[in-house]
């Protein structure tokens, strides 16, 4: 393993299924339920090598609710993780809402953000890749679209392949000089 990146992400998505994920450490390591049911957020360390042979250590803040009270936390995230039902057509409704929240709360502007689409149940033909494609066609740099993968709740599947992937866009974003180690004022 190489250099190492230490990357802050903010990870929203329904309460009760990011609590999940992190109680069964898909998340990373080091989850407080206390902190996460008085504070609404908490944070955990997940460490990675990306295929380039770079080390990654990534502190991810989760955060049950998308309040105005959290908003400080998304200061200088580097990336984010939104965690997206998709048997529930509603929810694409205001996911341009949550990813301009994550950029103006950066400090940072537009950041390399990852979509995981989980399914309660059976999934209908509910198909992410339109609204993404509408997204990402308001975004000049391809290294910052937003990207998507499917993700099993039970199992954590598809989990550790999108956080590889977000990993991967943070370095080539700062490699071109799309993001900067300081948050803009």
């Amino acid at each position: 393993m190489t250099t190492k990146g230490f990357y802050k992400i903010a990870c929203i998505g329904n309460p009760s299924i990011v609590k999940r994920l992190a109680e069964k450490g898909y998340l990373g390591r080091g989850f407080r339920d206390e902190h996460y049911q008085r504070l609404g957020m908490d944070f955990m360390t997940y460490d990675l090598e990306l295929p380039s042979g770079k080390g990654v250590s990534l502190q991810v803040f989760i955060f049950g609710s998308m309040n105005f009270s959290v908003n400080r936390f998304f200061n200088g995230a580097f990336g984010g993780i939104i965690f997206l039902n998709l048997n529930d057509p509603k929810k694409f409704e205001n996911l341009m809402t949550k990813i301009e929240r994550i950029w103006t709360n950066s400090l940072r502007g537009i950041i390399p953000i990852i979509l995981m689409g989980y399914s309660q149940g059976r999934l209908e033909s509910l198909n992410p890749g339109n609204v993404l494609a509408e997204i990402n066609s308001q975004i000049e740099e391809t290294v910052l679209y937003i990207d998507y993968c499917q993700i099993d709740l039970e199992k954590g599947d598809g989990i550790e392949r999108g956080i590889v992937s977000l990993s991967e866009r943070i370095d080539t974003a700062f490699e071109k000089g799309l993001i900067s180690l300081n948050s803009q004022s």
